[in-house]
């Protein structure tokens, strides 16, 4: 069950990104600032008793500009090119659900409502097949080298064009 994101989740938020991002810690206000900033394209899949289970943040963005971790976005851009996912984790117990499918599928509507034409992100962990299987493309090219070279070297900027 994906519903959009609320301040009283984050507790729940937190213990997932523990589990599925170690090497990459962010701290509490930074996922209560883009919630807060872009509500409508943050979302969470909790279970009847409000268990967090999986959380997508995601946000309007300019194209072929990674947003740093772990920093303040201050504000959203006045005109975005894209919607940008910053964080997906699934809990342990929610992959393989099918649960990224329904999630890409209202972020879609999300950016279409928003007259966006794509998604992006930034793949690490090994995630490029993974992100591959939901439609996205790895976007190689030498201005975006220094941005990604941070997140290890096996990171890959990816976007999926909805237009």
């Amino acid at each position: 069950m994906w519903r959009q994101m609320r301040p009283e989740d984050m507790d729940g938020i937190m213990a997932v990104s523990d589990i599925a991002f170690p090497d990459y810690p962010e701290a509490r206000h930074y996922f209560e600032e883009r919630q807060r900033l872009s509500p409508d394209t943050c979302f969470v899949n909790s279970d009847d008793g409000g268990f967090v289970k999986a959380y997508l943040v995601s946000y309007p963005w300019k194209w072929r500009n990674i947003p740093a971790l772990n920093t303040p976005l201050g504000e959203l851009p006045q005109k975005p090119e894209c919607i940008y996912i910053h964080d997906l984790a699934l809990h342990p117990d929610l992959r393989g659900s099918g649960a990224t499918r329904q999630v890409v599928t209202m972020l879609k509507e999300a950016a279409l409502s928003r007259r966006l034409p794509r998604i992006a992100l930034m793949a690490v962990n090994g995630s490029v097949p993974f992100w591959e299987k939901h439609g996205f493309v790895v976007q190689d090219d030498e201005t975006l080298v220094s941005q990604t070279a941070k997140y290890g070297a096996d990171a890959r900027y990816m976007s999926l064009d909805i237009s």
